[in-house]
């Protein structure tokens, strides 16, 4: 018999939403009005900035019109700069502002604390074991 209490659809979906809205509130307590999704551009762009959007799009497995409205709340916000790229001008690239850099600076430790937090009681091997099998899950639904 089906329970959803047992489904991986239904235990991922409340997994994700949870560590959202407690990414989402540790931000808001220390005075950051910052979304899960800004902070997931933020750190994209951290490692490597100056991506597209099909990039954000394709790292992020949101769809194009949700990372454009991302986009253009963090570009009102200054929190990144869009540039249209050298190589090709139908391409705008998205690069961290200086306030950008200095924001995920600042969010950096908060968002580990929370991360850590949700992870206690999992072992290092545990938090990769996990991640592989997802990694799996989603590449099978591609």
């Amino acid at each position: 018999m089906f329970s959803l209490d047992k489904s991986l659809g239904f235990a991922t979906n409340r997994t994700a939403n949870r560590l959202k809205s407690a990414l989402e509130h540790d931000f808001a307590e220390q005075g950051f009005n910052i979304t899960a999704d800004q902070w997931s551009v933020l750190s994209q762009l951290s490692v490597e900035d100056g991506l597209s959007q099909q990039e954000l799009v394709k790292r992020m497995a949101k769809d194009k019109t949700n990372i454009a409205r991302i986009l253009a709340l963090m570009e009102r916000n200054q929190l990144i700069e869009r540039r249209v790229d050298r190589d090709d001008n139908r391409v705008r690239k998205a690069y961290l502002s200086p306030h950008g850099k200095s924001t995920y600076s600042d969010l950096f430790p908060i968002g580990a604390k929370t991360v850590k937090r949700a992870l206690a009681g999992l072992s290092e091997d545990d938090v990769h074991q996990v991640i592989r099998l997802l990694n799996i899950v989603f590449d099978n639904l591609a």
